[in-house]
């Protein structure tokens, strides 16, 4: 986000503060009830992005990663991996700012804070039907303290509850579908290698998502001959030099990428020659320069809202 950006943002937001504590104080005097305030002033959801047939959302969420797909014929939400609790309020902001009211499916690619922190503010805010999580091996299990409220948030919530080991397809119409694909590592030596790969396609329209998964993981890929032949690529592993190789980027061949990366953050993410290298396929989109990055499609084509910049790309092949 440009410099403009931020310190417009953070005259609207003290702004809306101080405009909500008057407003506040003045309900409260009357004895009025200061929720109905709450949600006059809630983010409402985009007209240009409730319009779209669907639409893949990369959230910015700072250091992390969180992505939204909308499916609004089929009025379903699907939530891919939920940043770090420090964003959790962005997140819930932006999932509610594109209409989100159910989550039929919240995916979780690998037990790392920096995708999993924001799902327990998820559960208590959205209804989530269904959750999917990698199967990890028992010596790679977190028992830090965040994991286990998020293991907490999850119990009380009561989804269902599913450990992914091995490729799947859903079907949610006869143009859109999800793929979990085969990236499944025998043997990861940490959990980015144990990140689920999800592929998304709608009509012609297709956006591949590999988490944190590094080069065991694309070569995994590779290997196993999945469909990683994508319009839109969400960089692995935040733009990491660890992720996004010559060879797996040349199978993906994307018309686009996006990376979900915090400013300055202390990872040094996205790595420069990762960057020149995805810009040789097309244009780069990134978080902390343009905030939430939006791919709306209707099957044909791909409009990109991405801070003051859009631009449309033809979806499969040109």
């Amino acid at each position: 986000m440009s410099r403009r950006k931020k310190f417009l943002s953070t005259v609207i937001v003290i702004w809306l503060a101080a405009t909500f504590m008057i407003a506040a104080v003045i309900l409260a005097a009357t004895g009025q009830d200061v929720s109905a305030l709450t949600e006059l002033l809630a983010p409402k959801p985009s007209a240009e992005l409730q319009s779209a047939e669907a639409a893949v959302t990369v959230i910015d969420v700072g250091q992390g990663s969180a992505l939204l797909i909308k499916l609004q014929q089929q009025n379903r939400s699907i939530v891919v991996d939920a940043g770090d609790s420090f964003a959790e309020n962005d997140l819930i902001r932006s999932l509610k700012r594109h209409g989100v009211e159910v989550i039929d499916l919240l995916i979780i690619t690998h037990p790392h804070s920096d995708h999993f922190g924001g799902a327990e503010k998820v559960f208590e805010t959205f209804k989530v039907s269904k959750l999917w999580l990698p199967k990890i091996p028992e010596k790679l299990q977190p028992t830090n303290s965040s994991y286990f409220s998020f293991l907490e948030a999850m119990e009380k919530e009561g989804c269902a509850v599913e450990l992914k080991s091995h490729p799947e397809k859903l079907k949610f119409s006869e143009k859109a579908f999800l793929s979990l694909l085969d990236g499944f590592v025998s043997s990861p030596e940490d959990l980015n290698d144990a990140s689920l790969c999800i592929r998304f396609d709608y009509g012609n329209a297709s956006f591949l998502v590999t988490g944190d998964g590094e080069q065991a993981v694309e070569q995994q890929l590779l290997k196993n001959k999945a469909d990683i032949d994508t319009d839109i690529f969400v960089a692995g592993h935040h733009g990491s030099a660890t992720s996004n190789t010559v060879e797996f980027l040349n199978a993906v061949s994307p018309k686009a990428c996006a990376i979900s990366v915090g400013a300055d953050n202390e990872y040094g993410h996205p790595d420069r020659k990762v960057v020149n290298r995805l810009a040789q396929f097309g244009s780069v989109y990134r978080t902390d320069i343009s905030g939430d990055i939006s791919f709306l499609t209707d099957g044909k084509t791909i409009t990109v809202i991405s801070g003051e910049k859009n631009d449309l790309i033809n979806a499969g092949d040109d």
